[in-house]
């Protein structure tokens, strides 16, 4: 066991690598558990000062005065060519087994675990130090050395692919999807001798491959004598009474039997031994339910899990209906695995025990049969993936029909050299993925016709030489749905976390960073214009919201009357524009013109609050009003909001101008390409209105 603690916090970690505080240490009672400790500082492990004597205590939980229950010191030594303080302390203890009731031949006080106080403590030149304290859970031992042995039953496995133990002996890992039927044909008088050995189950080749099928009764079962070496040849398979199996290649008196090694199967969760052979092809009959005893097949059970054990289960044509168990680590070597046109399902157990990986150079993890050919959806679940060779990467993908998927649930890529090239696929999908170390940038060409989420996504500890972005624009890039991320992610220092430019999304607000965490060696700062140098966040494209690290967008924009123009009042009670030379700011999905207008670039979001402060001149005691037009530009036609409208007397102000003095705040609905103005009309007079210089209305978002 491997126990990190951070020399400046002294809180136990996860790995040098990441400082996330592990509160709990899982022991076993009864074993001798070797130990590695390890100091970390500065992302590294190090050494401590001059002599040193390490203390590995633990206690009964609550008896921080009280005698230890586990206790070693002598024997943690420091190891240079590991980096960490090796020790061995002893879990068979009298104290522990006390606490857990082991050892004392009464079953009614055995409890399953306790926990205990745990700590560390050290000396060296600088002094004595400890670690925080945590919990060290310690499990009752099963096995203890002094048990009966249970007496076998018969058949003793009711578990579809176990072998039963009569059979154990020299099996070569042969699994229920392997058997095939075999046809009965004529009987033969011949019998092997009794008590034959057990052998090992082998196939024969005649002229088809003939698997393991299981007979059903005692005695010669088939004689096959067709004529694929010779007129002459027969193959026989008997037998015996014992349950053994054994098969020859002739029926005279002098002809050898050799052992073939039986596989016991299970239907409804029990063992048959009167399975029935039928057909006479070399494919398996279709399972009746009404009739338990026809062959069973991995197949006909609907069990579509493909073990994935060796880089070899993996070549190929592989089954788009079945599901690909990955069994451990699959080295992949120079490997690549195919995805073929009707898709390809790939799950582990989780990303700590399950992974594909590959060290050679120029290696390509997944590929299609052709750029022509294409491949389909690749569904993958709690693996990892590493393929750190020199320009080796991980995707060259081709979506055969431009409706398929790349989905990720809990994958991790590690030390990856490069990601590779997604082309034309659909959508992409990853929720729960990491990127660890490596320079796993990601190139996606051609048109998306959906869009790419990445949620619940980490990016740490990547290449200080990496210099491409995570997310790269590729070849003729176009992606007609939302890009959607809330990605917490440290850049080393040359890399960006996309090249994307605003062209590549041609709907408005689908570019969507929404609550990320972005940082560049550890540091944040919104300002930093290389995180997306050809995005910003009012781009038409953009909408990103709650970041950390990187800008957000606010939907609006102001527009500023810059210089004085006089609105002409011809006709009392008429609305008309408000005149003036009008200057845009601060415009994020919005455009400003000269005469007053906003105008809604985007199409999300619709609802908007406009506010307004506006100072009038017009003659002295007139009766004017204010309100708000709206151009709807699905209608072609100007609609006017007349629930905007204020109205205010002109105050008649002594040596100076006669002025009035407006203030709107309200609610508009704006699509894409509507537009608002503002309009002014005099109620009692056809005296000219002119609007002051700083004279302004803003819209802005909900």
């Amino acid at each position: 066991m491997k126990i990190f603690i951070n020399q400046d916090t002294k809180k136990f970690v996860t790995s040098e690598k990441f400082n996330a505080t592990v509160q709990r240490f899982d022991f076993k009672r009864g074993d001798t558990t070797r130990v590695q400790i390890g100091y970390v500082q500065d992302n590294k492990l190090i050494e401590l000062d001059g002599g040193y004597t390490i203390v590995f205590g633990i206690k009964e939980a609550g008896k921080y005065d009280g005698d230890y229950v586990v206790y070693e010191s002598a024997s943690f030594v420091y190891n240079p060519a590991t980096g960490f303080y090796e020790g061995e302390p002893n879990f068979n203890t009298t104290e522990l087994n006390d606490l857990l009731g082991a050892d004392d031949g009464d079953d009614t006080n055995d409890i399953p675990f306790v926990d205990c106080l745990f700590e560390i403590a050290w000396n060296d030149d600088y002094g004595i130090s400890s670690s925080s304290t945590s919990t060290a859970r310690i499990a009752h031992d099963v096995n203890k050395g002094n048990e009966g042995i249970p007496t076998g039953a018969n058949p003793s496995y009711s578990v579809i692919g176990h072998t039963h133990p009569d059979y154990q002996t020299a099996i070569d890992a042969i699994e229920a999807r392997d058997w095939v039927a075999i046809p009965v044909n004529t009987y033969a008088s011949s019998a092997p001798p009794s008590n034959y050995p057990i052998g090992r189950f082998y196939t024969m080749r005649v002229d088809a491959f003939i698997g393991g099928g299981y007979p059903r009764e005692y005695g010669v079962l088939y004689t096959d004598t067709r004529s694929a070496r010779n007129s002459s040849f027969v193959f026989q398979v008997y037998k015996e009474t014992d349950g053994r199996i054994y098969t020859r290649t002739g029926i005279t008196s002098g002809d050898t039997w050799e052992p073939w090694q039986q596989t016991i199967t299970a239907e409804n969760g029990t063992i048959s031994d009167d399975l029935e052979l039928s057909g006479t092809n070399y494919t398996a009959p279709n399972i009746d339910s009404t009739a338990p005893t026809s062959l069973v097949t991995r197949a006909d059970l609907g069990l579509n899990t493909v073990l994935v054990q060796t880089a070899a289960d993996l070549s190929g044509v592989l089954d788009s209906t079945k599901v690909y168990k990955l069994d451990g680590i699959i080295d992949m070597g120079s490997q690549s695995i195919t995805v073929p046109t009707t898709g390809l399902s790939i799950i582990g157990d989780t990303f700590d025990v399950s992974g594909l990986v590959s060290s050679e150079d120029a290696y390509t993890m997944f590929v299609s049969e052709s750029i022509a050919i294409g491949s389909g959806n690749l569904l993958m679940k709690d693996l990892k993936i590493t393929t750190n060779g020199a320009g080796s990467k991980v995707y060259e993908l081709y979506d055969a029909t431009g409706f398929n998927a790349v989905e990720l649930l809990r994958v991790n890529y590690i030390e990856c050299t490069s990601l590779g090239d997604l082309y034309d696929y659909r959508q992409g999908l990853e929720d729960g993925s990491g990127r660890f170390g490596g320079s796993p940038s990601l190139t996606l060409h051609g048109i998306w016709l959906g869009g790419f989420r990445i949620t619940t996504s980490i990016v740490r500890s990547l290449a200080g030489t990496m210099t491409e972005p995570l997310f790269k624009e590729g070849t003729a890039f176009q992606m007609n749905s939302r890009f959607l991320t809330d990605i917490n992610c440290d850049l080393p220092t040359l890399a960006a976390l996309t090249d994307f430019q605003a062209t590549n999304f041609p709907n408005p607000g689908t570019v969507q960073f929404q609550g990320c965490e972005i940082t560049r060696d550890g540091t944040y700062d919104a300002s930093d214009s290389n995180i997306t140098p050809n995005l910003s966040f009012g781009d038409l494209s953009s909408y990103w919201k709650n970041n950390n690290g990187l800008p957000n967008t606010y939907v609006g924009g102001t527009t500023l009357i810059i210089s004085e123009a006089t609105t002409v009042v011809s006709v009392i009670d008429d609305w008309y524009a408000l005149n003036g030379n009008y200057l845009g700011s601060g415009l994020e999905h919005f455009t400003a013109s000269a005469d007053g207008k906003l105008t809604h670039t985007g199409s999300t979001p619709r609802e908007f609050e406009v506010t307004a402060s506006l100072a009038i001149e017009s003659g002295s005691n007139d009766v004017c009003q204010i309100r708000l037009n709206k151009w709807d530009d699905s209608a072609s036609a100007m609609t006017p909001l007349d629930y905007t409208i204020q109205t205010r007397v002109i105050n008649n102000l002594q040596g100076g101008r006669d002025m009035a003095y407006f203030t709107l705040a309200t609610g508009i609905v704006l699509d894409e390409n509507d537009y608002v103005i503002l309009e002014v009309r005099n109620r009692t007079a056809t005296n000219n209105a002119t609007a002051e210089l700083s004279s302004f209305f803003r819209i802005q978002e909900r």
